[in-house]
């Protein structure tokens, strides 16, 4: 004879089943969001690194804050350099990685400021960062890092300025080089604190050297 057992279930142990079913749900839940959490925080993450390795080696965007460029380029204008051309420059040393071109007369060059002084390591490490994540809106290192200006003396160049006319190496700049002064006035050569101006050099551009203006 088979014995069957038809004993129900006690009300306590559906209970108990009930409680622990919920509470591998919600369990299941949270493990669930910490992961999407986490793989929200790796792709932000991950977008800031590229983000960073373009704006470090590739590409980067600068923002005019001067009209010395006018009518080339405007105040407030946004411009985008193409660093590897010239070799961009290895952050927190003096190396550069390999340039596909060295400049060439006519073209628009973006460099650092003869005068600028680095800020403490925390700002250059922030600067980059907060700079990318505003779409370069804020920049909290205020000093004028970088020059905007046009290459128009190459090494071994004889550059001069006469009367606002642009001579390399005897001959006058023509076809690329702007007609534009926001001064017509000729200020001739003495000893005014614009005596530069108008009239300067000749000066012969040293090796591994590049005249700007601009």
């Amino acid at each position: 004879m088979i014995k069957t057992n038809n004993r129900r279930n006690h009300p306590r142990e559906q209970e108990s089943f009930q409680e622990n079913t919920k509470s591998n749900t919600k369990s299941k839940r949270k493990k669930k969001q910490k992961s999407k959490l986490r793989e929200n925080l790796e792709a932000i993450f991950l977008a800031l690194v590229i983000a960073l390795f373009i704006k470090t080696f590739v590409v980067d965007v600068y923002k005019i804050p001067t009209g010395s460029m006018i009518p080339t380029i405007e105040v407030g204008d946004f411009i985008v350099a193409a660093k590897f051309i010239y070799g961009a420059k290895i952050p927190f040393t003096d190396l550069r990685l390999p340039a596909i071109r060295d400049p060439k007369r006519g073209d628009i060059v973006i460099f650092l400021a003869p005068y600028y002084e680095p800020p403490n390591i925390i700002i250059q490490l922030l600067t980059p960062i907060v700079y990318t994540l505003t779409l370069g809106f804020v920049n909290i290192d205020p000093q004028p890092k970088f020059y905007v200006k046009r290459c128009i003396g190459l090494p071994g160049d004889t550059v001069e300025i006469i009367a606002k006319e642009v001579y390399i190496n005897g001959k006058k700049l023509k076809g690329w080089w702007p007609e534009y002064h926001a001064d017509p006035e000729i200020i001739p050569p003495g000893d005014s604190l614009m005596n530069h101006r108008d009239f300067f050099g000749p000066v012969t551009v040293p090796e591994d050297c590049y005249f700007m203006l601009g």
